[in-house]
Formats: C-alpha cells, sequence, structure tokens
C-alpha cells in the first residue's frame, strides 16, 4: 500500500552552531512498501515523520538538518548520505543520526523491490566523518547489522555538549530473528511508539526533575 512520498533536502551547508557545540543531523527513513513478496506496512513512514517531529522539537535537530525521505528509492538514499557526509565535513564536532522503519529481510533493509544490505549501510554510515553515528533501525531481523562487528556498552554520550566519544552505536527494534510489530490501535510500531515515549520523557530518569 506504499504511497510514494518526497525527498526533502536542504539544499546547502548547515553551518557551525553558532554557539560552537554540537551539530546534530539526521536521515530519517520510512517505508510501507517492502517489495512484492512482503505485506506493505501501514505505519512505517507515518512513525519517520513523527521521529523527526521528536528531533526538531526536543532534540536538538534544525528542521533543515534533519532529513526525512519517504518510500525513498536507493539513489535517493545515497544521495541524502552523501548530503549529510559534506555537513559532517564541514563542521568540527557534529553526531549523526540514521533512523529506518520499514521492511527488512535476513540481510537487507527493503526499499519497494531494492535492498539495501546490511552490510552496505554499516559502512556507508561509517564512512561520515561524524564523531559520533547513531543508528536506529524498527524493522523485522534488524539486529542482524549488530553482528557485523562486535559492540560494547560505553559511558553515555549523546547528552554532552561537546563530544567526548567517538564511533557508533545502533539500537534496533528486534533481534536478528524476530519480528517487529504495528499496533493499528498506536496506528504506529511498538517499538517506535515507546521509543518516542520515552524521547518525550517517559524515559527521565526523575520525571519533572532532570529532564534528561
Amino acid at each position: 500500500m506504499g504511497i510514494v512520498g518526497s525527498l526533502l533536502l536542504s539544499t546547502a551547508l548547515a553551518q557551525p552552531p553558532p554557539d560552537g557545540g554540537v551539530l546534530r543531523h539526521a536521515v530519517v527513513v520510512g517505508a510501507n512498501d517492502g517489495g512484492p513478496d512482503m505485506e506493505p506496512l501501514l505505519y512505517a513512514e507515518r512513525d519517520a515523520g513523527r521521529f523527526v517531529d521528536v528531533l526538531t522539537q526536543l532534540g536538538g535537530f534544525e528542521p533543515g538538518q534533519a532529513t526525512l525521505l519517504r518510500s525513498p528509492d536507493r539513489d535517493e538514499l545515497d544521495s541524502a548520505l552523501r548530503h549529510h557526509s559534506a555537513l559532517a565535513q564541514a563542521n568540527p564536532q557534529d553526531l549523526f543520526l540514521f533512523y529506518y522503519s520499514g521492511h527488512a529481510d535476513a540481510v537487507s533493509l527493503r526499499l519497494g523491490a531494492e535492498q539495501v544490505p546490511f552490510a552496505d549501510l554499516k559502512q556507508q554510515i561509517r564512512d561520515l566523518p561524524s564523531e559520533v553515528s547513531l543508528g536506529v533501525l524498527d524493522a523485522c531481523r534488524s539486529g542482524e547489522i549488530t553482528r557485523i562487528k562486535g559492540f560494547k556498552v560505553t559511558a553515555p554520550f549523546a547528552t554532552e555538549d561537546n563530544l567526548t566519544a567517538n564511533g557508533e552505536a545502533w539500537l534496533t527494534a528486534t533481534s536478528a530473528d524476530e519480528q517487529a510489530q504495528e499496533s493499528d490501535r498506536l496506528q504506529g510500531s511498538f517499538f517506535t511508539h515507546y521509543l518516542l515515549s520515552g524521547l518525550r520523557g517517559a524515559a527521565d530518569a526523575r520525571p519533572g526533575e532532570t529532564g534528561d
């Protein structure tokens, strides 16, 4: 049932934050259509729009620095990642975030009839000259991406005014052999719904006090 969406890209490189802080920028993808062999999703593209709303309203991302892609093809995704690579190159400190909501199989994300292998996606994001890269995948079997290279728990870093960490982290809706689910009642996926609820305050360590 996928609705063909539009590619929203800012046309000029963002300037460094006026306070000399961290540039936060993102590519956010929603794809209801996973190809002819998969049942279309209902809410993946809506979830992507909601995710951008939280980034720009609460996460310190300027609207022009959060690229929203609805039902993109592989060329549009590659173009967006190249654009954000240039953003990272132009800013001394940056945090890049990639979010995907849609279908996946055992080895790749699905953009309609096209596939984006997990290994290719990881390499593309690793090639960005960003100090910190975060990946969030809301898809079946998305945990497979963490098997490509080992990961370990580290100290928090996303709340710092100056980045003290360097590297990448991935948050996935499922393990490598699990299914992700969406809900008509929530009008979105369970994973993204509760993730966004947490980011809007439900996950605050001490609600009403720290605002972290």
